[in-house]
């Protein structure tokens, strides 16, 4: 429920999905349709940006020294956003394509720590995690499901070409929402960074769930990069894909506002097994059918594959974690999850798009699943739990 005490930290969620949406199931189309890219050509591009947001998360959230220190850089990256935007959206026929390309890059670049930033505010609130944070947390994932279908039916009536001023105005959104957010829900807690990295290291088992739950949000690499395209490829239209991405979103939607009433602590390492095993289903699934209503209720899989697995993450970050810690521990699972990892597998997908043209790639991202699966096992029968 949205009250005036959280209304700031919600309004964040909201926003910043809907640029998140925009990104992740419309940007590869329009790198495609737009700047004309072959399969492995979009692939190299998301997997450059993944190996050097790594860098980019490290070098921007350094400085930080206070969480209120996080609303200023927030806000400074989103105008930086805003400013690329304007130049792509307004001056395209003055620039070439290559250019576009450079511009949309940097953009991404300085987007990403503007997630992990945005968790470490919610971490560090008076909210009760186990209460509200998948209540809160749902706010973004309705978002991103309304902004999905809103956009695939804009871009069904119009054209994808429109994606650059979409971008813009969402993020001009989460600008004025930035400047919203209140003193009181960003306490000062001072983030330390020398030292932090090997302190937080020196934590075994946040060690092995970082791996875990890195691999496994990793493992969506080949949904993410192209799966629209190969949705698209296959005859499925603009509208009917949009559809698959919401259903996924609603199945997340419903986990998250069910999720307080699992004892997670007394279940957590059979809640860790079940998203490996789950999520190497959704892949398999995902392979072998390509009927459009059997692909509808492979998509409710999402709500484990990456709305369980990120709570779970996000839960131990919050019990487990010192303050100090916090912003680098988001750092470091947002950086591998959807970094270093990440851009490995699309890495390895682009290399297969450039002899091949099909959807094999889900079964890569299952072997990584089963990989989860064998160090969740082991990490089970180390921990002290």
């Amino acid at each position: 429920m949205i009250t005036k005490k959280n209304y700031n930290i919600v309004s964040l969620y909201v926003t910043v999905f809907i640029i998140i949406a925009l990104i992740t199931a419309y940007l590869p189309l329009w790198l495609k349709s737009y700047l004309y890219f072959e399969n492995s050509e979009v692939g190299f591009v998301l997997a450059s940006v993944g190996v050097l947001k790594f860098f980019s998360n490290f070098i921007i959230t350094r400085k930080v020294q206070s969480i209120n220190n996080l609303r200023n850089t927030i806000i400074a990256i989103i105008i930086s956003i805003i400013i690329v935007f304007i130049i792509i959206s307004f001056f395209q026929t003055f620039i070439n394509k290559q250019i576009n390309l450079i511009l949309v890059l940097i953009s991404l670049l300085i987007f990403s720590p503007v997630i992990p930033m945005v968790e470490t505010i919610f971490n560090n609130t008076k909210n009760k995690f186990g209460r509200d944070y998948g209540k809160t947390r749902l706010s973004g994932s309705i978002s991103f499901l309304i902004t999905v279908f809103l956009a695939s039916t804009f871009f069904e009536n119009y054209s994808l070409n429109y994606f650059p001023i979409l971008f813009l105005g969402a993020s001009i959104i989460f600008l004025i929402n930035a400047f919203q957010i209140k003193k009181e829900y960003a306490p000062l807690k001072v983030v330390k960074y020398k030292n932090s990295f090997k302190r937080l290291i020196r934590q075994r088992e946040y060690v092995s769930i970082l791996i875990i739950c890195s691999l496994l949000q990793s493992s969506h690499a080949m949904y993410y990069s192209y799966s629209s395209i190969t949705w698209y490829d296959i005859g499925l239209s603009i509208e009917e894909i949009g559809l698959l991405w919401s259903i996924g979103v609603i199945a997340e939607v419903f986990l998250f506002y069910k999720i307080s009433k699992i004892n997670i602590n007394k279940n957590y390492y059979s809640l860790i097994n079940a998203c490996c095993i789950l999520t190497g289903v959704r892949w398999i699934g995902t392979y072998v059918l390509d009927n459009f209503y059997y692909l509808v209720f492979i998509q409710t899989l999402h709500a484990v594959s990456f709305g369980l697995t990120h709570y779970l993450m996000m839960y131990f970050i919050y019990k487990k974690i010192p303050s100090d810690l916090k912003l680098i521990s988001q750092v470091c699972y947002h950086g591998l999850s959807s970094g270093i990892i990440l851009t490995f597998l699309i890495l390895c997908l682009s290399l297969y798009f450039s002899y091949f043209n099909d959807n094999k790639g889900y079964l890569l991202m299952a072997i990584v699943c089963i990989l989860s699966f064998f160090i969740s096992y082991f990490s089970k029968r180390n921990s002290k739990r």
